[in-house]
């Protein structure tokens, strides 16, 4: 898949809410971010569809360009590429970054990053721990 210059240097490097709704205004094509964040992560159908709370069939049907998205699956999706971003710059890789996100953590009472990922609202959440992983303030 070809993704346009102008199109990567827009989208979030986090989870920050000015950044979704700017990108999203701008870049309402959610194919197009749906396909780069399955090809970013590195995360199966399953795992892709489980963070955006959708049957991996639903998921399949996005990324054939069967179906078109309802509006909070493209603000997820856009969050996640955020997240899949502050990560890789965290990480320095994708499996690196996925490890640390399936690894139960003290921080989050025993769960996972990616459990607490699966809710919109703690997108956020798992992206400040990254941000502070990045100044050395988390394990």
């Amino acid at each position: 898949m070809i993704i346009s210059n102008d199109f990567k240097s827009k989208l979030p490097n986090m989870a920050k809410d000015s950044q979704v709704f700017n990108f999203i205004s701008e870049f309402p094509e959610e194919q197009e971010s749906l396909l780069y964040l399955f090809e970013i992560s590195g995360w199966s159908k399953t795992d892709l569809s489980e963070l955006l709370n959708i049957s991996t069939s639903e998921l399949n049907n996005y990324l054939n360009k069967k179906r078109t998205f309802k509006s909070d699956i493209q603000e997820r999706v856009v969050y996640l590429i955020g997240l899949v971003n502050q990560g890789h710059r965290v990480f320095a890789s994708v499996e690196g970054f996925n490890k640390w996100l399936k690894k139960d953590n003290v921080y989050l009472d025993w769960n996972s990053p990616y459990e607490m990922a699966k809710r919109l609202s703690s997108i956020a959440l798992v992206c400040n721990m990254l941000n502070s992983l990045e100044f050395g303030d988390l394990s």
